[in-house]
């Protein structure tokens, strides 16, 4: 019998914390906490989340995914609006694929910026090409603060190019 009581009393203290034990957690948090200590495989991190989840339903907390933006109406800015965004250099880099970057300063105090056109001519390049930077990835440039407008572009422009913002849009 004594061997029988050692048995269980062992089988107690081995037994993984997941499974129910009276020093084991109480509740899917705690559960996570004692069991993600040290695990850095995102597989394992998984299958602990998946097992703390069934062990301990009621404290499950649940996803709520977030709210998509809002769409707008977008429109473009004013000539006064316009004249309150400053431009910086031009970068054209890549291999294979070319990308523009430019870094755009939006010196208005209520509005933010949603997407560039530019224009870009050049002896090489007929009729001159146009291209939209929507800036949905990264977010719209916010009021007073700088940000970069980055578009892939079809050639690379020769030193007598010329690039021209053709319309800047926001979201009313």
């Amino acid at each position: 019998m004594k061997n029988i009581s050692t048995l269980f009393i062992l089988c107690l203290v081995t037994t993984p914390t997941i499974a129910w034990s009276p020093f084991g957690p109480k509740n899917y948090n705690e559960c996570i906490i004692e069991n993600m200590k040290g695990t850095t495989d995102s597989l394992a991190t998984r299958h602990i989340a998946l097992a703390c989840a069934n062990e301990f339903p009621d404290s499950t907390p649940s996803y709520t995914p977030p709210e998509p933006p809002p769409k707008c109406k977008q429109r473009q800015l004013t000539t006064a609006e316009k004249s309150l965004v400053k431009y910086g250099e031009v970068k054209i880099t890549g291999y294979g694929s070319n990308v523009l970057t430019m870094p755009v300063y939006n010196g208005n105090d209520k509005i933010e910026i949603h997407a560039v056109t530019i224009e870009l001519s050049a002896d090489n390049i007929k009729p001159p090409e146009r291209y939209r930077t929507s800036i949905k990835y990264v977010g719209p440039i916010a009021p007073l603060s700088t940000g970069e407008i980055t578009t892939s572009i079809q050639v690379i422009p020769s030193k007598n190019s010329t690039l021209a913002i053709t319309s800047i849009e926001t979201c009313d």
